[in-house]
């Protein structure tokens, strides 16, 4: 009887042992678990943080140029961010109540120093050089059929066609050309006032004297 109340305390003895040493051993693992678990966190968060830094750091776009003439109730040069589109210069200019804009491409990408005209119902618009009806591409490419005579072009033509002239210094335009003899040079246009550097190399491809 003794023999086997010893026999049943070493097995319970063993068995408890053995508990514990397998509790230990989960609870190694465990620990071990956590701590992955924490490190892969922690590195997805860097990586979150890294990602959202290198955003902030991305240069904003840039600013263009951009002349609205035709149907629209302000016409004139507008600031756009690079990227931008058509309708969107469009929205800045309003649209007159009889603009055409089945004629444009309304999501064609707007580039500096563009010009879009805006067509009226009734109004058939010839493509441009590049390829597309309604919007000019300033380049150097640009072709003479594109180009503003300034020694023939009336006011009204200089202020529809050139970007960054207005009616008044349209009208200085016309009233430097009467007064001596007409333009010699494209260049020459600087000699009017209110026509600096800056704005002339705006126009310089798209004006000549012949």
């Amino acid at each position: 009887m003794h023999e086997e109340r010893r026999v049943w305390i070493g097995i319970l003895v063993v068995a408890a042992l053995l508990m514990f040493f397998v509790g230990f051993k989960y609870a190694d693992y465990r620990h071990a678990q956590t701590t992955a678990d924490i490190l892969l966190m922690e590195e997805l968060v860097e990586e979150e943080e890294s990602q959202k830094l290198a955003s902030q750091e991305e240069e904003p776009p840039g600013t263009i140029m951009v002349h609205v003439s035709g149907a629209v109730e302000n016409p004139g040069v507008f600031e756009m961010q690079e990227g931008e589109r058509v309708f969107q210069v469009l929205e800045k200019a309003h649209l007159a109540t009889d603009a055409d804009t089945n004629q444009l491409n309304l999501a064609q990408t707007l580039t500096d120093q563009d010009k879009v005209v805006v067509p009226r119902v009734g109004e058939v618009l010839e493509t441009s050089m590049t390829g597309t009806a309604g919007v000019i591409h300033v380049s150097s490419s640009t072709t003479g059929g594109n180009q503003v005579n300034i020694n023939r072009a009336s006011a009204g033509e200089l202020a529809e066609r050139l970007p960054g002239i207005g009616p008044v210094l349209a009208q200085r335009i016309v009233d430097y050309r009467e007064r001596n003899g007409g333009f010699k040079s494209s260049e020459e246009i600087t000699e009017v006032s209110g026509i600096g550097e800056k704005r002339y190399e705006q126009i310089k491809d798209l004006i000549t004297v012949r």
